[in-house]
This record gives structure tokens, C-alpha cells and sequence, in this order.
């Protein structure tokens, strides 16, 4: 499963239990965190939204996105777990997991 490219018109659209993946093409971190999302994100078969922050500025400040690459865990509107920066695949599976329970 690879990961989905937000667009704002799709907001409604997102499921009540989502992983947000803010990032820009401006990044150099964001480029090394998409490859371990995407390897997690097929292997445990859960979708994650990939929002360009300058492309998509409401669901940015809705989430007060303030330094990139950053992953929000989101149940309903709350915020489960996040991560800012590029983390390693271990922690990024390890909280992919515990999300996946709730």
C-alpha cells in the first residue's frame, strides 16, 4: 500500500482513523521518511495520507504543522501519536503497531 496523495477537496473524505504524513518537495528528511513509510506502510497494510504543506494549508494549520518531516496518528480529532523528523523504520513500526490496537 502506498501512500496517498492528500488533496484539501478530499478532507471529507478521510477515514475517522488516519496517519497523516505532512512534507514538501523542499525537504530533504521528508525524502528519506516517505521510503520508510511506504516499506511500513505496505507491510502492515495501512494507508498513509501524504499532505504537501504548500499545497494543502487548511489541514496544515487544522493540525499546526510547525517543522517538517511530520506524522500525525490521528483517531477521530484526536491526536493518538506522532512523530517529527526521520525517525527510525523500528520506531516508525513500533508506533504504526500501538495504532493499529486502539
Amino acid at each position: 500500500m502506498s501512500l496517498i496523495d492528500f488533496k484539501e477537496k478530499d478532507n471529507l473524505k478521510l477515514p475517522n482513523k488516519k496517519i497523516l504524513y505532512f512534507n514538501s518537495q523542499f525537504c530533504a528528511q521528508c525524502f528519506g521518511l516517505k521510503s520508510k513509510l511506504e516499506n511500513i506502510s505496505d507491510k502492515l497494510q495501512i494507508p498513509v495520507y501524504s499532505i504537501n504543506v504548500n499545497d494543502n494549508k487548511n489541514i496544515s494549520e487544522k493540525y499546526n504543522v510547525q517543522s517538517l518531516p511530520y506524522v500525525l496518528f490521528v483517531n477521530g480529532d484526536k491526536i493518538f501519536d506522532y512523530i517529527i523528523g526521520n525517525a527510525s523504520e523500528d520506531i516508525i513500526e513500533n508506533k504504526f503497531k500501538s495504532f493499529q490496537e486502539i
